[in-house]
């Protein structure tokens, strides 16, 4: 659990890829001593910058504390970013609560095996990296299950990635968990040749979604042909064949 390419994640690298979907955050929280999750989501100016970011320049330029109109664009910018992050990690936790997203771990009851984390247990867990705990009557947290865990496929067929700015950035006013669903329920049924051109393949899925979702939650054939292309450099999806 030690890597970004382990094939299993503790919780601050799963929630970490969920949420930002960047392999230097996942090394960032590979260790399950990393209690920092909370301090890191308060504050977006320590967040990475990545080249190709459209606001690049405005959060990595010196700005002049004179300069009211610049600071304001800057605060702007790092408020819509922790919005944005906060509805990722709902997503996460939603994925829990349905089962769509299972974890494992050490129960605290003596279990000398690892076992799945039933989604019951999730709706009165609050996720705090590495842990996850609930409160008793007293207030006090109680930490019901040690060493949590996921199983890293799962979680990137959930959330594909990474996302490169300068390929695509994510609008969250779209339906990406319903594409994330077609595309998996594709690859693995084989009904669909996923090794088929990213045009084609859109093609394919956006067929499957009109109807399914609101029209305005479908994105567009250009960005979801990026997406499909980010899915297979994530190894997420097959290479093109281009027959």
């Amino acid at each position: 659990m030690d890597d970004r390419s382990s094939s299993v994640w503790n919780l601050g690298q799963a929630l970490g890829w969920c949420v930002f979907r960047q392999p230097e955050i996942v090394d960032r929280f590979n260790s399950t001593s990393d209690a920092d999750w909370n301090a890191w989501m308060m504050y977006p100016s320590m967040w990475p910058i990545f080249h190709g970011d459209p606001e690049h320049q405005l959060l990595t330029e010196q700005i002049d504390a004179n300069d009211q109109k610049r600071m304001t664009q800057r605060a702007k910018v790092y408020a819509e970013t922790q919005t944005e992050a906060q509805k990722w990690v709902k997503d996460f936790h939603d994925k829990l609560v349905s089962g769509d997203l299972t974890a494992f771990g050490w129960s605290e009851r003596g279990s000398q095996t690892i076992t799945k984390i039933a989604k019951e247990e999730w709706n009165s867990l609050i996720i705090d990296p590495p842990q996850a705990y609930r409160t008793n009557n007293d207030k006090k947290r109680v930490f019901p299950w040690l060493d949590i865990h996921f199983e890293r496929d799962a979680v990137q067929i959930l959330w594909p990635g990474p996302i490169k700015p300068e390929q695509i950035k994510l609008s969250p006013r779209k339906d990406w968990a319903a594409i994330s669903r077609v595309l998996h329920e594709f690859n693995n049924s084989q009904t669909v040749d996923c090794g088929m051109p990213d045009r084609k393949l859109a093609d394919h899925v956006l067929r499957k979604v009109r109807g399914a979702i609101e029209p305005d939650l479908i994105p567009a054939d250009r960005t979801l042909r990026e997406y499909i292309s980010n899915c297979r450099e994530a190894g997420t999806l097959p290479p093109r064949h281009n027959k």
